[in-house]
């Protein structure tokens, strides 16, 4: 897509949105400027630009290795399967993943604290300007074993055929399942501090959750809202620093062993309805916001019957990232490994990324014999 003045755009190549003002490369097309991500899609716009210049609905890759989600895990597997010269496609609803929702994260190594988003633009230059990787803003839909490997269907009807995949594709947040919480969507009920924090100032919040996610989110939220109710179906169970912050904050006030029951309001969020865990609702409490920090759930769905689950419904894997399918990796949140944390998932995409290399190389072999 091209544009003659400032504004966003879409890559025509990625189909990633880019600032017109900070474009990672153009080319001169007919006259017309058209704008990149970066020097990489920019090459493969102009040896072929018939291929992105209508829908590409029915179009037919074949590479060797189809890297499925753009976070931590996805963008580090990417990385590496660059730096091996694997050609390599990265399928990805967005490039960071969870990650860009964190408030903060401490102790990754070379940084005491930094927020989501700053480390994700890291990863995002590394990704598009160091080591580029071929990359598609787009969701999979399906995934199928082929003769020779799998194929991927995309949800603009792209189909790529390799023969590794690696699923890299994380977690989504958990709902309350409460009244009120799909109907109010958007309209005060939010999951996502990062995006939403600023349209309370000066109003009242609650904060659904007890772990670390939910009091990094009451901190943040304090900084600006009048006040923050935190409410824990149990005791908290964060890291201790942050549910002594959490306590001693004069704007938030803990709720804990309480549940909420209903979140009400007719166009916005008004209120909810709490009460004590396994009892009957006893108050409402006005709140103009409510944050949902409870958890997540393996998005393991694409994988189908090509792999086995845990009860919690994620990927079982093996001490190299392998499933029960030959060329099939899984790293990341999606897997049972132990210990959700970026630079866990960033360790396990790496080592899935050596372990597709030397999978592929013994295909190679094999077929020269």
């Amino acid at each position: 897509m091209s544009a003659d003045g400032p504004g966003v755009v879409r890559d025509p190549v990625c189909r990633m949105e880019i600032r017109v003002d900070s474009a990672g490369a153009t080319l001169s097309v007919a006259g017309r400027t058209v704008f990149f991500c970066s020097p990489g899609c920019a090459e493969l716009y102009a040896a072929d630009p018939n291929a992105y210049r209508a829908a590409s609905g029915g179009h037919r890759r074949s590479v060797e290795l189809v890297i499925v989600g753009g976070g931590p895990a996805g963008l580090t597997a990417a990385l590496y399967a660059s730096i091996q010269r694997l050609r390599t496609v990265l399928l990805a609803d967005d490039i960071g993943g969870q990650a860009v929702e964190s408030v903060e994260m401490r102790n990754y190594m070379g940084f005491q604290v930094i927020e989501g988003n700053d480390l994700i633009s890291r990863f995002r230059e590394q990704l598009l300007l160091s080591n580029f990787v071929e990359h598609r803003l787009t969701r999979g839909t399906s995934l199928r074993s082929i003769p020779r490997g799998f194929a991927v269907e995309t949800e603009g009807a792209e189909t790529y055929e390799a023969s590794a995949v690696l699923l890299a594709t994380g977690m989504r947040n958990r709902r309350l399942g409460v009244p009120g919480e799909e109907r109010l969507l958007h309209r005060g009920v939010s999951f996502s501090v990062v995006q939403d924090a600023g349209r309370f100032h000066g109003r009242d919040v609650a904060v659904i959750g007890g772990g670390n996610s939910a009091l990094q989110a009451a901190h943040r939220l304090a900084e600006t809202a009048r006040s923050v109710h935190l409410i824990a179906v149990r005791a908290l169970s964060g890291d201790a620093v942050d549910i002594a912050q959490a306590r001693d904050h004069a704007k938030v006030s803990v709720l804990e062993n309480t549940t909420v029951h209903e979140i009400l309001g007719r166009e916005r969020v008004e209120s909810i309805r709490v009460g004590p865990t396994g009892e009957r609702p006893e108050r409402r409490l006005p709140v103009s916001g409510v944050f949902v920090e409870i958890g997540f759930v393996p998005q393991s769905e694409l994988a189908g019957t090509l792999v086995d689950r845990n009860e919690r419904g994620e990927i079982i894997v093996g001490r190299d990232c392998s499933t029960r399918a030959p060329g099939l990796y899984a790293a990341g949140d999606v897997t049972d490994s132990y210990g959700k944390r970026v630079i866990i998932s960033c360790g396990e995409g790496a080592r899935a990324a050596l372990a597709a290399e030397r999978y592929l190389g013994r295909l190679r072999d094999a077929r020269t014999e």
